[in-house]
């Protein structure tokens, strides 16, 4: 049986070493390790394209990569070039007006989905060795959904998106991908970019919840007045869909299975509203009803911070 694709997921392909060729931003936030250096207390360096904090004076010889128990360095998080890679959301890699990135996986990569996104455009480009160029789209990042008449259209806030999603990349196993991101006068950031192929587990129902959880702390003191602690917050999607009967048994160990693993899930329904997209876990998945040929499947999942 045949039906509309619209809940899907993208199960991350990762980004390693061999697979990122270059980058506009550089690798400069702090000095890289040596072992034959002696650090003071506070000093930071880089190792493994990750920042760790010295924990005490006279640090000499002890490879932060080694250090499980923190004994002499703190991990503390990714280095600019590498944040759309850490499975952090919240900490964007920043650069003025552009950034770029280009990859080569050595594997089909059929999809990518950008979150907490700050750009005027978006350019993509997959380039093969002999076909040359097969793909090349810019997108622009202006969000008018909300723009409903003339008046809305001079004087509502400007926004724009904060995330991308593309599934329809061209499947070439040996292509060159370019990711780049302008702002012209302003600054570019992105949380994580998220490349793999992606796998279609049913319909969508209508009945789509997506409600976000923050972690902000709201603390009123002795008068009531209210002190406000900003901190990171979190989607959550809630999911009905179906799919065949001969094929719920799969669909629910492919979710299963992603379970303890950060995945991209998608979901459209024919409202019109446009992908609802969460980088994050399964929580729960339960077939809910049998409906003839079909299997009602509800599903829980849990973006990452």
């Amino acid at each position: 049986m045949s039906l509309r694709p619209s809940f899907k997921m993208i199960a991350p392909v990762l980004v390693t070493d061999a697979v990122l060729q270059t980058s506009t931003i550089d690798e400069d936030d702090h000095p890289d390790w040596d072992a034959a250096t002696t650090y003071a207390a506070g000093a930071r360096v880089i190792s493994s394209h990750k920042i760790y904090l010295s924990n005490a004076d006279g640090n000499t010889g002890n490879d932060p990569r080694l250090d499980a128990a923190q004994t002499n360095w703190t991990p503390q998080k990714a280095t600019n070039r590498w944040k759309p890679f850490d499975t952090y959301l919240a900490d964007q890699a920043t650069q003025a007006e552009s950034a770029a990135w280009v990859f080569e996986f050595g594997e089909v990569i059929d999809s990518l989905a950008l979150f907490n996104l700050n750009a005027a455009t978006v350019q993509v480009v997959v380039t093969d060795p002999v076909s040359g160029v097969v793909y090349d789209q810019e997108f622009e990042m202006d969000d008018n959904r909300g723009i409903v008449d003339l008046y809305d259209y001079f004087f509502a806030p400007f926004v724009r998106s904060d995330s991308l999603s593309i599934t329809e990349l061209p499947p070439y196993g040996s292509a060159e991908i370019s990711l780049t991101l302008s702002d012209p006068g302003g600054e570019v950031r992105l949380g994580q970019a998220v490349f793999g192929q992606a796998e279609v587990l049913g319909t969508a129902q209508e009945d789509l919840l997506f409600p976000y959880e923050s972690f902000t702390r709201k603390e009123p003191d002795g008068f009531g007045r209210v002190s406000v602690v900003p901190r990171d917050s979190l989607d959550v999607l809630n999911v009905e869909f179906v799919t065949p009967r001969e094929v719920d048994t799969y669909t629910k160990g492919r979710l299963k299975a992603r379970g303890d693993t950060p995945t991209v899930y998608l979901v459209d329904t024919q409202s019109g509203a446009g992908w609802h997209m969460v980088y994050g876990y399964v929580q729960s998945v339960t077939p809910s009803a049998q409906l003839g040929p079909l299997t009602k499947f509800s599903t829980e999942i849990q973006g990452l911070v």
